[in-house]
């Protein structure tokens, strides 16, 4: 599960427990309910409280106030992943669009350094594979190769233009 916009340890401790089961032993707040990333019948049995304890809990680190309390964050129990977000980022200090300027590309090479010291992967959005060599050599080893929707919009748009062209 993928969470955008935390902004604090506290946020943080929220998205973990939203997935987690409702149990004495795991405290977190998900209940017996037939959901697609947990379905295993209707809920409530042993393997589904299971499939809920082996959800990968993801968060986006996309604020200014997130990257002020990371390590706050990373301490929470239970995030399995971050993944940085530039877009939000640059927005949330007042410069949109600048995602890729040098001030937001040093506070992410910032946040992958103090995720690989914490013990947290963190996982970088790549457009294509071409770009994976710069993170790895940071030493990230899990990437996000762009959202469905991207690459439904990418396909569409591509396809659809050769059709176009078909009937000229």
């Amino acid at each position: 599960m993928l969470f955008a916009d935390s902004r604090d340890a506290d946020d943080a401790r929220q998205c973990v427990r939203i997935v987690k089961p409702d149990t004495p032993t795991d405290e977190g707040l998900y209940g017996a309910a037939t959901r697609r990333f947990a379905f295993m019948g209707y809920g409530g049995n042993e393997e589904y409280v299971q499939a809920l304890r082996e959800v990968v809990v993801v968060l986006m680190i996309e604020k200014r106030s997130a990257v002020e309390s990371l390590e706050e964050i990373l301490a929470v129990g239970g995030i399995d992943m971050v993944q940085w977000g530039p877009a939000d980022f640059s927005m949330s200090i007042g410069k949109p669009g600048q995602r890729r300027s040098p001030e937001v590309k040093a506070i992410e090479r910032q946040v992958i350094e103090t995720c690989l010291c914490a013990g947290v992967p963190p996982r970088a959005e790549i457009a294509s594979p071409d770009e994976a060599g710069y993170y790895r050599d940071l030493g990230v080893r899990h990437f996000s190769l762009g959202n469905d929707l991207a690459i439904l919009y990418n396909w569409l748009k591509q396809n659809g233009e050769m059709v176009r062209g078909l009937m000229e």
